[in-house]
Order: C-alpha cells, then structure tokens, then sequence
C-alpha cells in the first residue's frame, strides 16, 4: 500500500484478511465524496461534450434498463436506472476500489484512477453489456472509446478526491 492512510477497518473479531476489507465511517465518507466527484465529472463528459464528438451522449441507464429486461424480463424504467446508475458512481464502485485497493498496493492516485476506469469500463461494456444481450464491448464502436475516455475521468477523479481526504486526515 502506498504511505497514504486508507483508514482502520472495522472489523471487530473477524478474520484479519476480512477485517482489512471493511472500511470504517469516515473511509465510506471519503470514497463517496469520490465517487460523487467523479460521478459529475462523468456526467459533463458523458452529457455535454461526448454528442460534440460522437453526435450522442453516454447513456448508462439506457445500458442498465437492457440489462433488466434481458436477465429479469422487466423493464425498471428510466428514473430508476438512473438511480441505479448513480449509487454505483458515488458508492458502489468506490467502495469496490477500496477493496481492492487493500487486496493489492497502491501505485498512486493517478495510475489508480486510469487502472480502475480501465476496470470500470470493462464491467460496464464487457459484462454488463454482454448480459445484457449487447454485442461484447459493444463492438469496439466510438460510443465504446469515449466511454473508456469517461470511465478514466471518472476514476481518476473519484481516487484523487479519496487521496486528497485521506492526507488531510
């Protein structure tokens, strides 16, 4: 791990490996101020100047509405997927970070944020996609590029906020 605080666990009597991987109240604060830093980051990328370069914006809960109808046969409308959408960027995929944050060491808050938008985007275009019933990756067409671009943003900006928190202390 890099000399950056990641906070204590608290894990109580568990097994040290899983103590490790729970993260306290003020390390959860943290991640979300992150994630929802990046999160609008995302937004801007994906909203305002992807349509100047693609002709259309990034559309996640376009992605998770498919991924409802083809595994569950239902469709959970789109105020719901953006919601979905939105507690995946502020917590879920921070808190994802984290864990495996602790798993492995840290190279820094930028080759952090680049690998983990890399890994962000393969969850979203390469698994969730695909089960979704979309062609893998969506067929490497230039919606899928500036995703790439939007993940990276994303991840960079949720793990610098994260770094930026912790060394205040």
């Amino acid at each position: 791990m890099s000399s950056i605080n990641h906070g204590a666990a608290a894990g109580g009597g568990l097994p040290p490996i899983v103590a490790r991987l729970i993260p306290d109240a003020r390390t959860v604060r943290d991640l979300c101020l992150g994630g929802a830093g990046g999160l609008l980051a995302w937004e801007l990328f994906a909203r305002l100047l992807t349509p100047e370069v693609i002709g259309g914006p990034l559309e996640p809960a376009s992605l998770i509405i498919s991924l409802f109808q083809n595994l569950f046969g239902f469709d959970p409308g789109r105020p719901a997927a953006e919601a979905l959408h939105y507690v995946t960027g502020i917590a879920g995929y921070p808190l994802a970070y984290w864990v495996l944050a602790r798993l492995t060491r840290s190279l820094g808050p930028t080759l952090d944020g680049v690998l983990w938008g890399v890994a962000t985007w393969f969850m979203a275009l390469g698994l969730f996609a695909s089960l979704a019933g979309l062609p893998f990756m969506l067929g490497f067409i230039p919606l899928s590029w500036m995703s790439l671009v939007g993940h990276m943003l994303y991840a960079m900006v949720a793990v610098s906020i994260f770094f930026e928190l912790r060394q205040r202390g």
